[in-house]
């Protein structure tokens, strides 16, 4: 969503917005879809009569807004994360985790990666700093 659906100082567009109205006029579903954690998603867009469904988190999870019943949900286990961690942490990278929707820096990685948060992330993110 961001600068594309939303400006890039995250506001909405008018005519996105009209745009929305239309599609609801019509009965014409919209899914917004956005890396973002659902609770922090635009509420006129997740609010819209248009808005069916969301995706968020990059795509790990599904949320029917209609009855509020998450449809699908990409989590990763500890051991998992443990497991990329490891592999990743001395390569140009840098690895963050969304822990609860809050992202949490490299440095605080591995901390709460051995308190076992993982089970519940919005996602783990693995950024290569330049072509290997």
């Amino acid at each position: 969503m961001d600068e594309t659906f939303l400006h890039t100082d995250k506001s909405l567009d008018a005519k996105n917005m009209a745009m929305l109205d239309r599609l609801a006029e019509l009965d014409i579903p919209f899914v917004p879809c956005s890396g973002r954690a659902f609770n922090v998603l635009p509420k006129e867009v997740v609010n819209h009569p248009a808005s069916k469904y969301v995706v968020s988190c990059d795509g790990a999870v599904i949320r029917d807004l209609s009855t509020q019943t998450v449809l699908h949900e990409s989590t990763v286990t500890k051991e998992q994360a443990l497991e990329l961690y490891q592999k990743l942490k001395d390569l140009p990278v840098t690895f963050d985790i969304c822990r609860r929707w809050r992202l949490s820096g490299a440095l605080k990685a591995q901390s709460y990666l051995s308190a076992g948060y993982s089970r519940r992330s919005c996602g783990i993110y693995a950024t290569l700093a330049y072509s290997l």
